[in-house]
């Protein structure tokens, strides 16, 4: 794959870091994770995480301390694993299909990059916050 580096068996993060304008810009990464949903079935959930430098202090002691690390060693996966995310888009695929859609997705980077405003538009759950939201870890 040329946009996605694997960190550990099916979870991948972008090569490639993508700026984001909000009222005080930033730099996100895109992370990829496959999950088991049964014994064919996997989900491959696609998000948009900042990368740690622009988080606030206390964002970082928060996620430092869920990770049980230091400030320091927090990386964009960490970020995205503690929910400060924005979803991008997932998909429901067979175990024969992962490779597949995972070339896909690769294919898909930068397109994410380029086009973040309008995912980051996008509501995200049902009281109607939406990625910029959950970026900012602002949740009503």
């Amino acid at each position: 794959m040329k946009n996605l580096s694997e960190l550990y068996e099916r979870n991948f993060v972008s090569v490639n870091t993508f700026d984001a304008e909000d009222s005080k810009p930033f730099k996100f990464a895109v992370c990829v994770e496959v999950y088991p949903v049964d014994d064919n079935k996997h989900l491959i959930c696609v998000a948009a995480s900042k990368l740690p430098k622009y988080l606030t202090k206390k964002q970082r002691e928060s996620i430092a301390s869920s990770c049980c690390i230091s400030t320091k060693e927090i990386t964009v996966n960490d970020v995205c694993q503690y929910g400060l995310s924005a979803n991008l888009d997932s998909y429901l695929v067979d175990e024969n299909d992962i490779e597949s859609k995972l070339s896909e997705i690769d294919n898909q980077i930068p397109v994410y990059g380029s086009m973040c405003g309008f995912y980051f538009d996008k509501q995200q759950n049902r009281i109607g916050n939406d990625g910029w939201d959950f970026l900012n870890g602002k949740l009503n």
